[in-house]
């Protein structure tokens, strides 16, 4: 092998290799190099001119004024607005002729800054933007232009206001009659970048088309060393090439590999393609391709055969991949991509075939499980938004059903109409809350549950829905049945076990639901898989004598969408809900089975060891407040509703419509308004932009958020910058009641601190 490298290497060669790779280093440093001294100085200049520019319409500004203009702009009634127009036109013509957004002048008069002159632009009237003379800035001026008031010269800045983001120039100059004012020209930052850009592109295409130029250079040489070195390689591969490391190779691999001669009669094959075809490498040898590979069209059915005759069509290196069915020497079909690469001698004659054979069987269910998640995502986005806006509407109906009662006498015949309102509004609610939770935008309830009673409505909704074959026996030995958590949710994964367990039992069976305490120790829940903390838990036991679950796929049954029943009727998201619910409530689960004999599910949850936590779902608050409440929602009927139970509660209401309304009306009642109830969900300025603009105007207003949604992130992260608290559409006059209580006593409290 050193012979035959000493033959052909040519110390010439790779001496010129080194001298074009030296080279071509360098050349790159070089237009590296070019670029970034480019990016730099085009840039520098470009802020220059920018500046330049500015400088100069700003002292073009005073010689378009009158010479006392500022001596008589004293206060804003000392020039006639026939006047101000005048030169408002003329400051315009200027402006768009030299292409700055802004050219204006300023004075200072008793430690604050008036605007005397500027032009007119697309934002001099629009809403909260207006321009006037002797406009006062309320918010105050940039630190560089009261140093500019302060010195003689003329001072550039960065600067941001309510207008925009900009850079401009303040030129301080002196009446004749001794007043200081600042003449001042301002472009948009947007329009610097522009330009800045434009330049930096413009250095980055010079040296592209530098490199570009060399690119034929260096090409050609890659190309001409490119065939000497294969010529190289062909040579070394051949002295280095063994069996061995063949073998290595090809086990390696992760697709099926089978190598033939010319003749199509089969070489070599690796591990994969053994387990792909059923034949062992040994048994294959000396057999025609035909004979191993089964492969049929996955559209047609029809037999694909391969031999010496067919292999003729792969005149190129590799032959497309396509979709097939293989069918290994057990009957097993499996979906499989192939390709095929020739092997040539140095004539380019066919010296055999390298067949590569990859198993795209679960890749293609992934595909059908990625499609039906679409589909249950896109039904749980619609599910979502009915149930959000349907929880409005029952948020009105409720509160004027709760109001109707509160004026009808006890013994008033319309009282049982009312009452009968107000029952069915509250199951809506619940049928809502189970539509938010399927589209996982429901309220992830922290609430007293009895497990008890909860086992008691999945029992009563199965018996209605399994084979009569089928009996269900509850064994209630827990004597601590309360959990802190969300009902429904709990429901579900009581109820998904059932239905599995049913599906188990063809023929009939039993379903045994049992029910105890254990206490978990310190040292179980440190080695425990899930996140427990040590206590009495209450067990729930699902047992059925079904068929059983395999000991292979025991481990996959929590995965989402494994399942085992066929296309259609699964999606493999139940128990994969199950395990989330147990885990949303720190508590853990465990599969047992044995197939033909049935399958144990255990449930661990922590229980409520204090039995007074579970008695705030039935106490009913009532409360009394003052002041003046503002409600933001774009939803009448929820305004309303909203005000008539606030008024009851002897609060002043006023409402708005929307965000931009609710900030008027603050601004208007700033001192007035001391507590304001919040939609998330509203056209024009959603609830997040709007509480962040209650809160400048004012920083210690009380702010309640609701949503016909759940406390989602959105929520949560407004509660950590200052949000009160959160009330879920529809709420109960003792659920306002309640929250309203709970944020006066914790005022209460921080200001006693």
């Amino acid at each position: 092998m050193v012979s035959i490298l000493k033959k052909t290497d040519k110390p010439s060669s790779r001496r010129g290799k080194a001298y074009f790779i030296t080279a071509v280093i360098f050349y790159i440093i070089f237009i590296i190099g070019f670029v970034f001294l480019m990016k730099k100085y085009a840039g520098e200049y470009v802020l220059k001119d920018i500046d330049r520019k500015l400088l100069m319409v700003a002292k073009t500004l005073p010689q378009i004024l009158p010479h006392d203009y500022h001596d008589r702009a004293v206060n804003s009634k000392s020039i006639s607005s026939a006047e101000w127009s005048d030169i408002e036109n003329k400051l315009t013509i200027l402006a768009e002729s030299s292409g700055v957004i802004y050219v204006w002048s300023d004075i200072q008069l008793n430690n604050r800054v008036y605007l005397t002159t500027c032009n007119r632009t697309g934002q001099s009237s629009a809403d909260g933007l207006q321009i006037y003379y002797f406009m006062p800035y309320t918010d105050g001026v940039s630190d560089e232009e009261m140093k500019a008031f302060r010195g003689s010269e003329p001072v550039f800045a960065n600067f941001t206001d309510k207008w925009g983001h900009f850079r401009a120039v303040f030129i301080p100059y002196t009446s004749p009659g001794g007043r200081r004012y600042l003449s001042c020209a301002e472009y948009t930052i947007d329009y610097v970048e522009e330009l800045l850009s434009k330049s930096q592109l413009l250095s980055m295409l010079v040296a592209l088309s530098f490199f570009i130029a060399f690119l034929p250079v260096f090409f050609a040489y890659m190309y001409n060393y490119k065939i000497e070195s294969r010529e190289l390689e062909i040579h070394a591969a051949a002295l280095e090439k063994s069996e061995e490391n063949l073998r290595i190779t090809l086990h390696s691999i992760g697709d099926g590999v089978i190598v033939t001669d010319r003749k199509g009669v089969v070489t070599i094959m690796n591990p994969v393609a053994e387990s792909l075809t059923g034949w062992s490498a040994q048994s294959a040898q000396g057999l025609i391709i035909s004979d191993i590979l089964k492969i049929k069209d996955s559209e047609t059915g029809e037999a694909i055969l391969y031999s010496t005759d067919n292999f003729a069509e792969y005149d190129s290196k590799t032959k497309p991949i396509r979709n097939k069915i293989l069918v290994s020497s057990d009957g097993t079909a499996r979906n499989i991509n192939e390709s095929v690469s020739l092997i040539k001698d140095k004539n380019n004659e066919p010296l055999g075939a390298v067949i590569v054979i990859r198993d795209i069987t679960e890749y293609m269910k992934l595909e059908d499980e990625l499609r039906q998640s679409q589909k249950l995502e896109s039904i749980g986005q619609l599910a979502g938004g009915i149930a959000h806006d349907f929880n409005n509407m029952l948020g009105a109906i409720m509160g004027s059903a709760e109001l109707l009662l509160i004026h009808l006498k006890k013994d008033d015949l319309l009282r049982n109409y009312g009452e009968t309102i107000l029952n069915a509004s509250e199951k809506a609610a619940e049928l809502t809350h189970k539509l938010l939770a399927f589209s996982r935008k429901g309220k992830i309830k922290n609430e007293p549950v009895d497990v008890h009673k909860s086992i008691d409505n999945v029992i009563t909704l199965l018996q209605r829905s399994i084979d009569r074959r089928i009996e269900i026996v509850f064994s209630k030995k827990a004597k601590q049945s309360i959990v802190m958590g969300d009902n429904t949710l709990i429901e579900n994964a009581v109820l998904n076990i059932g239905i599995n367990s049913r599906d188990a039992m063809t023929e009939g069976g039993i379903i045994r639901i049992i029910t105890d305490n254990v206490f978990l120790d310190e040292k179980f829940c440190e080695i425990s898989p899930f996140k427990l903390t040590p206590g009495i838990y209450i067990e729930i036991k699902i047992l059925d004598n079904g068929s059983g679950i395999p000991k292979d796929i025991q481990k996959k049954i929590f995965e989402p969408f494994f399942t085992t029943k066929e296309q259609g009727k699964g999606t493999g998201l139940g128990l994969s809900a199950v395990y989330g619910t147990v885990k949303e409530h720190s508590g853990m689960i465990k599969l047992e089975s044995e197939v033909n004999e049935g399958t144990a599910f255990t449930i661990l949850l922590p229980v409520v060891e204090d039995e007074c936590e579970t008695s705030i779902n039935d106490e009913k608050y009532t409360y009394k407040g003052e002041g003046i409440v503002l409600i933001v929602d774009d939803e009448k009927l929820i305004r309303e509703s909203a005000a008539s139970l606030l008024q009851n509660m002897c609060y002043e209401v006023l409402t708005a419509e929307d965000g931009k309304e609710g900030i008027e009306v603050l601004l208007k009642n700033r001192d007035r308004i001391s507590l304001v109830i919040l939609d998330m969900v509203m056209p024009k300025m959603g609830g997040r932009e709007t509480f962040f603009k209650l809160r400048e105007i004012n920083p210690s207003l009380t702010v309640i958020l609701s949503s016909g949604y759940a406390r989602d992130k959105a929520v949560q992260d407004l509660l950590e910058s200052g949000a009160a608290g959160f009330i879920q559409k529809p709420y109960r006059s003792s659920e306002l009641a309640y929250t309203l209580m709970e944020i006066d006593k914790k005022n209460r409290n921080s200001k006693s601190m």
